[in-house]
């Protein structure tokens, strides 16, 4: 019998979110409003 590991090992102290949506909709600047990042945001497709 074959052994695999987890599909999203728990690590202490971590939480991994993914964020997703249309382009355009805001997700990066949601991310720099939550965390105090300063991601690059434009007003147009392909800036993150």
């Amino acid at each position: 019998m074959r052994e695999t590991a987890p599909v999203c090992p728990v690590t202490e102290n971590h939480i991994r979110i993914a964020l997703v949506g249309q382009p355009n909709v805001g997700k990066s600047m949601l991310i720099n409003a939550i965390s105090n990042a300063r991601l690059h945001v434009g007003n147009f497709s392909g800036v993150t």
